[in-house]
C-alpha cells in the first residue's frame, strides 16, 4: 500500500508480530517532533515541508521527498 511505502520510505521500522498486526516504530530521526505520533502524521507533516521548504525535505531524506514529489506530480496532473 501506499502508506506502506511511505512508511518505509520516511524511515518507520513495520514489523509483522505473531498475531499478524504490525509494529510501528518511528524514524530515529523525525521531520517534526509530532511526527513519532502516527504515520499519518508523519505524512502530514511531510505533505507541509515539501509545500514550504523543498529542499529541507530533501536534505532531511531524499527517499520522502522523492515519494511525495512522486505522489503529489500524480495526483496534481490536469
Amino acid at each position: 500500500s501506499q502508506v506502506e511505502e511511505f512508511a518505509r520510505a520516511s524511515g518507520w521500522d513495520l514489523k509483522a508480530t505473531k498475531d499478524s498486526s504490525i509494529t510501528r516504530k518511528p524514524p530515529r530521526k523525525l521531520l517534526l517532533p509530532d511526527s513519532a505520533e502516527s504515520i499519518s502524521e508523519d505524512f502530514a507533516n511531510h505533505v507541509e515541508i515539501y509545500y514550504s521548504s523543498p529542499q529541507r525535505l530533501k536534505n532531511h531524506n531524499l527517499n520522502s521527498f522523492q515519494f511525495i514529489d512522486k505522489l503529489i506530480k500524480q495526483k496534481e496532473k490536469p
